[in-house]
Formats: C-alpha cells, structure tokens, sequence
C-alpha cells in the first residue's frame, strides 16, 4: 500500500510504502521518503524486519546484493539527500538530532558532506555514486556491529 501524508511538523508530504502481510505480523519491509524523515525532508528510510521475523520464501530481500540494488535505484531515481537501509536496533544506537545523518548498514548522502576516511571501520565499503557517497559496512545487513555505525558516525564528525 502506498499513501500520501504530511505531518505538521515536516515541509511537504511524502510517502509511506508498507510490504506485510494481510495476517499484520511484523514481517514487513518499510520505505518511508521525503516529508516523512523530520531530520531531512528529502531522504529516504528503508526499514527491514528482524531475520526471524522473514519466511524462507522472502529471505532473498536481505540479501545484500539486493539490498544495494535497491539502494542505488532509490538513489538514482529518487535523487534523496540522504538514504539509508536499516533495523530499529541500528537506530537506537543514535540519537536523532536534525541535520545528522543516521547510518545504517549502507547509508547514502549527497555529494555536500564531507567525512573522514581514514576514521571509518575495516568493515566499510565507500563507493562514489554520481550524486553523493554510499558506504556499506559488511556484507550482511542483518548483522553490523554496533562500534562499525559509532565509527560512522564519529567520521561524519558527529560526537560519539
């Protein structure tokens, strides 16, 4: 299901893209983009279920190779400020501060922001995208250490 909302507090609307179950159990994939992201109204937020959570049958969507897929398909199309593929537990790791960027296992932002390198973790693929930067800690999105997404952000510049 797809919807258009706005919310008070966000400049325009956006979309929210739900993928669960008629039986609403939490095997659901999330994709909230735009006005819906308060902290930046042009980004985009791909949300995953807990391993457990996905039957075999849909096991293949944590893959990483499609995970990137989509990513880099969002990214292109959508052309966001930001982007990330995540788990709540990832997001509880930070706090949510407007105008921070908050990781995920690959998390995308535009060609304006500027990071340190050398004080990402072994774990991080960077790759220059036309638009901006993607880095992707590991290959599994299901299983990125806590201290990898600290080291994230400590290298965005953000205190830790």
């Amino acid at each position: 299901r797809s919807k258009e909302m706005g919310y008070s507090d966000t400049p325009g609307p956006g979309y929210d893209v739900d993928l669960s179950p008629e039986d609403g159990t939490a095997r659901r994939i999330i994709a909230r983009v735009g006005g819906l992201e308060t902290s930046a109204p042009n980004s985009v937020r791909v949300s995953l279920p807990t391993e457990k959570d996905v039957p075999p049958e849909l096991r293949r969507l944590l893959e990483p190779d499609v995970g990137d897929a989509i990513m880099k398909v969002i990214v292109k199309h959508w052309e966001p400020d930001r982007a990330r593929w995540s788990i709540g537990d990832y997001l509880d790791l930070q706090p949510r501060v407007r105008g921070q960027i908050q990781v995920g296992w690959e998390t995308y932002f535009h060609s304006g922001v500027t990071f340190d390198r050398s004080a990402l973790p072994q774990s991080a693929a960077v790759e220059e995208l036309p638009t901006g930067t993607l880095i992707r800690l590991g290959d599994k999105p299901m299983e990125v250490d806590a201290a990898d997404i600290v080291a994230v952000r400590a290298a965005l510049g953000y205190p830790v």
